[in-house]
């Protein structure tokens, strides 16, 4: 899959949230503590579920409580006789959870995925007035790659 591609699906999930820019996300998580609450919940999936542009038709609050639920049970295995403990930081937690969101699109609602991708392409090359590239196909979304700074914990989260 070209680049374009790439950052486009960047531009779809971070819409998910009703944010343009990583980095209005940073700022709601930035400063939230990376550890649970008494209900066994993430602190960012709480802040993430309060973000009022959150798109509940195409990710629900649900959804966001489901795949915190895996975001725990994976860094429950990491932790597994580890001391000391690992606690994700904020930009760790938000490449797992966008992993999860297009890995249970893929798995479960596969079509429907493409098609929202493809219209969220089409809409983004007219807004822009850009030619950038064709359609996202099935084959393209077999290969997904951390856009990270050296030390973020790549290796870690994968």
């Amino acid at each position: 899959m070209k680049i374009e591609k790439y950052l486009i699906l960047n531009r779809y999930l971070l819409s998910l949230f009703g944010v343009n820019e990583f980095k209005e996300l940073q700022e709601k998580l930035k400063d939230v503590r990376s550890d649970y609450n008494t209900e066994g919940r993430s602190r960012f999936v709480s802040a993430l579920c309060g973000l009022s542009g959150l798109n509940e038709d195409r990710l629900s609050e649900n959804s966001l409580l489901k795949y915190d639920e895996h975001i725990r049970f994976y860094t429950g295995k990491i932790n597994y006789r580890r001391e000391p403990k690992v606690l994700l930081k904020y930009f760790q937690y938000l490449s797992v959870l966008l992993m999860e969101i297009v890995l249970d699109n893929l798995q479960n609602r596969n079509p429907a995925f493409l098609l929202e991708l493809n219209d969220f392409l089409k809409h983004h090359k007219k807004e822009h007035d850009i030619a950038i590239t064709d359609d996202f196909a099935e084959e393209d979304l077999q290969k997904f790659a951390f856009w990270m700074a050296t030390g973020s914990g790549k290796t870690l989260i994968m």
